[in-house]
């Protein structure tokens, strides 16, 4: 998966945080390295969507509320989930376009990719999710 607006590097994002979409586990969020390197372990191993409605609530309970950057990622690990399970291979999101290949050819409708909707990042990233979920 590769969607060319988020930010997965809080670092990085830091410096420039106007230059994309944030997605992590916030240092401040989860203090202690350990506890964010489980976290993104358990998020990869992510099969299902309640998988993530687990870790969700399990992160809530014993860190607090789920700041944004965080939301955005587990909404783009939804979208990659879904994905997966409609038989997708492969998901790009390039210049506010979604490109999905599914048995080694791109979705189209009507020769083209489907575009995002949307006036910012975080409603293109919610718009890649209704695309996804009407597949």
């Amino acid at each position: 998966m590769h969607i060319d607006f988020l930010r997965t590097n809080e670092a990085s994002w830091l410096k420039n945080p106007d230059d994309g979409l944030p997605a992590f586990i916030p240092a401040a969020y989860m203090p202690e390295a350990r506890l964010r390197i489980t976290a993104y372990r358990e998020l990869a191993e992510a099969a299902q969507t309640e998988d993530l409605d687990v870790l969700r609530e399990n992160w809530t309970d014993r860190f607090g509320h789920l700041p944004p950057p965080t939301v955005h990622l587990l909404t783009a690990t939804e979208i990659r989930i879904r994905a997966a399970r409609k038989g997708c291979s492969i998901l790009e999101i390039q210049e506010g376009k979604l490109k999905l290949t599914k048995n080694g050819k791109y979705l189209q409708i009507n020769g083209k990719f489907p575009r995002l909707i949307g006036d910012n990042e975080e409603e293109w990233l919610e718009s890649a999710l209704d695309w996804v979920l009407d597949l």
